[in-house]
């Protein structure tokens, strides 16, 4: 289940986390109840790339996912690692 900006939301003023797990999110509503949420894997998948020095694979995964904050996560570990070509794309995109 991909989660809209209302549920996120919402989810910020109930939440109890249960468990984090890749890419689901299991959550204690106040009520008791539990919404599992899932999560996007890109930014993960993103950070490994980044950790692992392939910045021209964290650069094509940016422009395949389309998401400002992807490329956000790019600028700021281009930057952190100073790869300033990779940080100049992902700043152009944003």
């Amino acid at each position: 289940m991909t989660t809209t900006s209302k549920e996120v939301q919402e989810l910020g003023r109930l939440p109890q986390i249960i468990s984090y797990c890749e890419t689901q999110i299991s959550i204690r509503r106040r009520d008791g109840g539990t919404i599992t949420v899932a999560n996007s894997p890109y930014p993960t998948i993103l950070l490994d790339f980044c950790d692992k020095g392939k910045w021209e694979k964290a650069t094509k995964l940016c422009r395949f996912v389309k998401e400002p904050l992807l490329w956000a996560c790019l600028a700021a570990a281009s930057l952190k690692n100073k790869k300033l070509e990779s940080a100049e794309t992902a700043f152009a995109a944003i």
